[in-house]
């Protein structure tokens, strides 16, 4: 009877994850397959799958590639294009501004939301802003610019990551340490990594596995997945058994593993791709 019961119980809830997923299984069509679409945080396809390569949404818009080749623009949560492409690369909005890349241009520059030039293209690796701050590189060094493009704290490191929290990781001699909002060294340079803490915790690898550490460093979500993405808007992209799904905070699937790639949710969606099947409807 006991048996019978958990089997009930199970095929329940797989008819209840098919139903809820049913749109983004129903686009996999043969075109579609190797195409980003955009799902929200129940699994949903709001997107189609339908560009080459896409970034996360940020700020209301996300940017897009259509084809191998092709140039980048931004559209926004309609799929219409807002910023049209005319760039070979870029990144995420933060703080107002992307990094972008223009096709007879050396270096990155940043645009504002309105496709505007407004830092010119200069920079070797750039990234996003957080804090007022943004990691630049300026020949093989690294050191941070404001929202207006100054620099503000002088390029001396090998290499360097986001502020979080008032303080940034930079790399010194070989070792990672930290910094303040005025460049002194806040934590000594002392550690092969640096862990990116997003809504207080980190992925950390444990052997072959990938776990979620505290800021204690101890394990809150056991390292059990392939591979992670960073937790965002309350989720994470884990990669079991070579498909990647989506955790809770508690570690507790509720998207299942079905991609082939993922990035992280923001802005309530995140860009996903399937490239080879695993379902037949």
């Amino acid at each position: 009877m006991k048996r019978k019961v958990t089997l009930i119980i199970w095929v329940g809830l797989w008819l209840l994850f098919s139903l809820a997923h049913s749109a983004t299984y129903d686009e996999i069509t043969d075109v579609a397959l190797g195409k980003w679409g955009y799902i929200n945080a129940g699994g949903k396809l709001i997107l189609p799958y339908r560009y080459f390569n896409a970034v996360v949404f940020s700020e209301g818009l996300a940017g897009v590639q259509l084809e191998r080749g092709g140039l980048w623009g931004f559209i926004d949560k309609t799929g219409k294009f807002v910023i049209e492409p005319v760039f070979t690369d870029v990144y995420k909005f933060s703080e107002g501004l992307a990094a972008v890349m223009l096709p007879d241009q050396f270096g990155y520059g940043y645009i504002n939301t309105k496709g505007q030039l407004v830092i010119k293209p200069q920079f070797r690796r750039p990234s996003l802003f957080s804090e007022g701050l943004a990691a630049v590189q300026v020949g093989n060094v690294f050191g941070y610019m404001d929202t207006k493009g100054n620099i503000v704290i002088k390029p001396q490191f090998e290499d360097a990551g986001p502020f979080y929290e008032g303080l940034a990781p930079v790399k010194i001699d070989g070792k990672w340490g930290y910094i303040d909002r005025t460049g002194r060294i806040a934590v000594e340079p002392q550690f092969d990594h640096f862990l990116d803490f997003s809504e207080g915790i980190a992925a950390l690898p444990a052997g072959s596995k990938v776990g979620f550490v505290n800021r204690s460093f101890k394990y809150v979500i056991p390292p059990v997945y392939d591979d992670v993405r960073k937790f965002s808007e309350g989720l994470a992209g884990v990669k079991v058994n070579g498909k990647w799904g989506f955790i809770d905070r508690q570690g507790n699937m509720v998207i299942p593993p079905f991609f082939d790639d993922v990035h992280y949710f923001s802005d309530g969606l995140a860009p996903v791709v399937v490239r080879t099947r695993v379902l037949k409807r």
